[in-house]
């Protein structure tokens, strides 16, 4: 009761599941820990170094983070041969350590332990934080993340809160080195809440299967994390390049401001006596907004309107700040433009950098962070720190802040610029990231199978026992195409080397018999087929044959094999022959076999008034598939007909199935146009085979047009349908009956699901939305954030709301409550 109680408190506070509180809790509490002593030993090592060495030493203090590459160095070997939990806990013991130390210290004085301990700050805050963040992304997949990021984040945003107001207590002076001691008692209590977090990981995966980078067990960390590694991990891949360049750009930036502000500081007199005081209130009052940013808007902001808007507010916003205090360089503008770059780079700009490893996959992503964040970073901060040394020396005193703010803003104009690359290359890194596990078995099947050649090469085979005539005329089949490979031959033959075709004399009333010649006597295959072509078109021949027709019509008890001879051989007359006027008969023969070969002479000759004798066939299960196959070729000749069935509610629902499945396979501009049509009647009971149709018409010709405007209304439909069935499935009591349509509800609900997934491929890019519902479909955690992830950013906002929440893992009563919801608000369509 009492957990129930506390997470509907926490739930007005950030969007958190019951099982995810613990965990959150234990991160906000860390890093809080780290920020809150960071705060306080950086208050007093501004206020040391500017009274000792001044604000023109500064640039000697930003290139000494130069001096990082021998730590990430030294860091990268020490990852290699400890467990996570092992590095973590010894890094914190090692500040503890080490803070004690420079508390002694700085007892004894000396202008330079000053620049030592601004040294040793500068690794403390590049080591616990980029390892604080390695751990939450290891934990959260892509969707966690943004819920929980702000709430998280705003942890260490409290820290540095308190952290500034303990110093603005405390400090009595500029050598307030006793802060040092209380900064150590949070380290001290963060090894504690650490080691915690790694407790509750093992809880959660006591025998982990797959490797992971907060696993204990050294043998599961990652590939090798040397400093020669994690720069060949970087380097070659384009999209941690892009990364790379844009947190290049935005620390040079913070090196000029940082600059900035400091200068203009120390140009008012009346802070100068206690300046360690004065950055504590600073830094405090500086954290209090990022902090309310952070827990309350933060995570809203980035779901909203995605990374590309929150990539770009922090620039576009010190942009401002720069080029304002170019033009009034006083004390006022210099708390804006550091609390503006401060505020906003402890909030939205680090959740949302954070948020841009997510779809690398862990190996790299360690091995990225490693670099980018604790090399490239102060190796930026150094190039900053010699565009500033340069710019001092050429630049007089009072009239050095103006073209800082001018080279910061060249800066800031180019982080703009790559920030929006680096957004575009996410999506495409997110969308590479969800890899496709299966496609449509039909789509699979005609791209591998040619299904009229394997079937006329079945047919041949058969008919070699039933009829010789049959047999003969299939084998000319063969040869007209140009299929009678010798492989083939080899295959439907039962000499290799020859085919003895003697019925063919009694095709055309000759004696003897006829030869096939062998199937590489191209000039002899060419002969024969021109032969017997002239043979059927002769006057002579139709004479016969329509006597022959006749007579075969007329005895019902002559053996079927006369009519499928009768039937294969008007397809190979001319369009116009009497003996076409035959053909409808055959096609309503009782005997499926002659039913069979007359629906495929009626698609050799594409003659109109035979459309409706074949579409009468839809509804004859053994020969549906030869007739959707003889609307297939027929074309666009038979789109008028196929219409006027489909749009007949009165006719069998199997009928026009079967056409629905004809139009699909055409995929035609034409056929889909019909298909749209019939999806956009309101009361279409054939809504579900239609969209499948589409779906297919997509997956195979992505050219073929689909009307957006179409497409949207039947989705906005379906969402509606999905949302009443659910409640209404949620509504049923318990009983036989309820049961059996408990069962009905649910395959409704499954069956609506898929539609909706089908519809939006049909207008959003087709593959995109296969990997989303395929990720749903395997419904692990991560399989399921993937997948939301990805329709995240590939949706327009409208869809988006209201297709996210059918996929979100809610619980029933958060459904229902939300469902209800959407029904209330449901857009007008």
């Amino acid at each position: 009761m009492g957990n129930s109680r506390s997470h509907r408190l926490f739930r007005h506070i950030v969007d958190i599941k019951p099982e995810e509180q613990a965990i959150a809790l234990w991160l906000f509490l860390y890093f809080f820990l780290i920020t809150a002593p960071f705060t306080i030993l950086k208050s007093l090592r501004t206020a040391v170094f500017l009274d000792k060495l001044g604000p023109g030493s500064l640039p000697i203090a930003y290139a000494t983070a130069v001096l990082m590459g021998l730590v990430v160095a030294f860091h990268s070997k020490l990852q290699f041969s400890l467990t996570r939990r092992r590095l973590i806990l010894s890094s914190l013991m090692f500040f503890i350590i080490t803070g004690l130390f420079f508390f002694i210290l700085f007892q004894f004085g000396g202008k330079w332990i000053a620049l030592l301990y601004w040294v040793w700050l500068s690794v403390f805050i590049l080591v616990l934080v980029t390892q604080f963040w390695i751990v939450m992304n290891d934990i959260f997949n892509p969707r966690e993340a943004k819920r929980l990021i702000g709430f998280i984040g705003s942890g260490g945003i409290l820290g540095g809160v308190l952290g500034g107001l303990l110093v603005r207590i405390l400090a009595k002076s500029n050598e307030d080195y006793h802060l040092i001691p209380v900064a150590v008692v949070f380290l001290i209590i963060g090894t504690v809440v650490a080691n915690q977090i790694f407790v509750w990981k093992k809880r959660q995966d006591p025998f982990p299967q797959t490797s992971t980078p907060i696993s204990d067990n050294p043998t599961q960390e990652p590939s090798k994390t040397g400093f020669k590694t994690c720069y060949t991990t970087v380097k070659n891949d384009s999209y941690l390049i892009l990364i790379a360049m844009m947190i290049i750009t935005g620390a040079m930036v913070s090196t000029f401001i940082d600059w900035q502000f400091n200068k203009v500081m120390t140009l008012n007199d009346a802070i100068k006596e206690n300046m360690t005081a004065f950055f504590g209130l600073f830094y405090a009052a500086l954290f209090v907004i990022p902090f309310l940013f952070q827990l309350l808007f933060t995570s809203h902001l980035i779901r909203r309107f995605k990374l590309r808007v929150t990539l770009l507010l922090y620039p576009v916003i010190l942009l401002i700040c720069s080029l304002g205090i170019a033009v009034w360089p006083i004390l006022l503008f210099g708390i804006i433009i550091k609390g503006s770059d401060k505020s906003l780079a402890f909030s939205i700009n680090q959740s949302s950098r954070e948020l841009l490893y997510i779809p690398v996959t862990p190996g790299k992503k360690y091995q990225a962070k490693t670099f980018i964040d604790m090399f490239l970073v102060r190796f930026a901060e150094s190039c900053a720190a010699l565009i500033l040394a340069l710019l001092l020396i050429f630049f007089s005193h009072r009239s050095q802040i103006a073209p800082v703010s001018a080279v910061s803003a060249l800066f800031i104009a180019l982080w703009i610029g790559l920030n929006l690359k680096v957004y575009q290359a996410y999506i495409n890194t997110v969308k590479e990231s969800i890899k496709p596990k299966w496609k449509r078995a039909d789509k699979d099947v005609a791209e591998k199978l040619d299904m009229d050649y394997a079937k006329l090469i079945f047919d041949t085979i058969a008919s070699r026992d039933r009829s010789s005539v049959l047999y003969a005329m299939h084998m000319y089949d063969l040869l007209r195409q140009d299929k009678l490979t010798p492989e083939i031959k080899a295959l439907i033959t039962q000499k290799a080397d020859e085919v003895k075709a003697a019925s063919i004399s009694d095709m055309f009333n000759a004696e003897g018999a006829m030869w096939f010649p062998d199937a590489d006597d191209g000039l002899q295959q060419e002969d024969l087929k021109a032969s017997i072509q002239e043979i059927i078109s002769s006057d002579a021949y139709q004479q016969v044959m329509q006597l022959h027709a006749d007579q075969v019509m007329e005895e019902s008890k002559r053996a079927d094999i006369d009519k499928m001879e009768l039937a294969k051989v008007i397809g190979m007359m001319d369009p116009n022959s009497p003996l076409a006027e035959k053909l409808e008969a055959l096609i309503h023969d009782d005997s499926p076999e002659v039913a069979r070969y007359a629906i495929e002479s009626a698609a050799l000759l594409k003659k109109p008034e035979h459309l409706p004798a074949l579409i009468q066939k839809l509804k004859n299960p053994p020969i549906r598939e030869d007739a959707i196959s003889a609307l297939i070729k027929y074309g666009r000749e038979a789109l008028g007909a196929i219409d006027a069935y489909l749009g007949d509610h009165n006719k069998a629902i199997e009928l026009r199935r079967a056409l629905v499945t004809a139009l699909s396979r055409m995929g035609t501009q034409e056929s889909t146009d019909l298909l749209l049509k019939e999806l956009e009647r309101k009361a279409s009971d054939l809504d579900t085979e239609i969209i499948d149709a589409l779906d297919r018409i997509r997956s195979e010709r992505p050219e073929v047009y689909i009307s957006p405007k179409i497409v949207k209304q039947e989705t906005l439909a379906l969402i509606k349908k999905y949302c009443k069935t659910f409640l209404e499935l949620e509504d049923l009591k318990s009983g036989k009956k309820d049961d059996e349509l408990r069962i009905l509800l649910q395959k409704r609900l499954n069956i609506h699901f898929v539609d909706v997934f089908k519809l939006l491929g049909l207008t959003y890019p087709h593959e995109d939305i296969s990997k989303a519902y395929q990720n749903i479909g395997r419904g692990t955690k991560d399989s399921m954030a993937n997948a939301i992830e990805l329709l995240d950013n590939t949706l327009k906002k409208d869809l988006r709301d209201l297709i996210i929440p059918l996929i979100e893992d809610l619980t029933t009563n958060e459904r229902v409550r939300r469902f209800g919801q959407i029904l209330r608000n449901f857009p007008k369509f």
